[in-house]
């Protein structure tokens, strides 16, 4: 949906035509990826459904050693390394 015009057309031909040299298709794709910004939009579209969940979460109806379980799990999970 980002990708437009030329952008588009390099990202499609990056995509679909063969190469010889599969390191350079990955950082063409790489490279129209940071100028879109893709990074900081899925990192915010985690954030946002990460959020979602923690507050469904405070909402359950169950023991709070038990939510603390879970709110350490999920915590973790968003502080490793991607």
């Amino acid at each position: 949906k980002l990708a437009k015009g030329e952008t588009l057309s390099k990202l499609q031909k990056l995509v679909k035509e063969p190469t010889d040299t599969p390191e350079e298709k990955v950082e063409g794709v790489k490279q129209i990826y940071r100028e879109l910004g893709i990074k900081e939009l899925t990192e915010d579209r985690i954030n946002h459904y990460y959020n979602l969940a923690l507050a469904e979460l405070v909402k359950l109806s169950v023991r709070e050693e038990r939510k603390e379980m879970l709110l350490g799990f999920a915590e973790s999970l968003m502080k490793r390394d991607r």
